[in-house]
């Protein structure tokens, strides 16, 4: 509906990333597949350099750019589901405002290291051009 252009993600950490990108890209229709533009790799654990033969397969086999390979990083965050209790247990608490400056805190460092992982030029063309690059 919003004819957005669209980034594949898949988590190599829970296995089967080039079953996970390549079959979801070839399980869309033609139409679904032109709202695709790249691919991103999640919680790669190790050195990146040694996916590179990766990254070229998986550009290879689906046609797509892969804009970049996330490392895992250990974050101090509560688990999904507790994330809300532990917020809400707090929220008329002195302890909230630790709580919350801790979860800001956090968020930067993901952020920083998503930015630095992903070919941000490329994203950044990506939005520009949408659907029709």
């Amino acid at each position: 509906m919003a004819k957005a252009p669209v980034m594949l993600l898949s988590d190599i950490d829970r296995g089967g990333v080039f079953a996970s990108l390549y079959g979801t890209y070839q399980l869309l229709t033609d139409a679904e597949k032109a709202y695709v533009k790249g691919m991103v790799v999640n919680r790669f654990k190790g050195e990146v350099d040694l996916f590179k033969d990766g990254v070229t397969i998986l550009e290879e086999i689906t046609g797509l750019p892969v804009v970049g390979v996330v490392p895992f990083i250990k974050i101090d965050l509560p688990e999904e589901d507790r994330f809300d209790d532990r917020v809400n247990h707090c929220a008329y608490t002195a302890d909230y405002e630790e709580y919350t400056a801790d979860y800001e805190e956090q968020f930067e460092r993901i952020a920083a290291t998503v930015r630095k992982s992903l070919d941000m030029d490329l994203l950044y063309k990506i939005l520009q051009d949408g659907i029709d690059a």
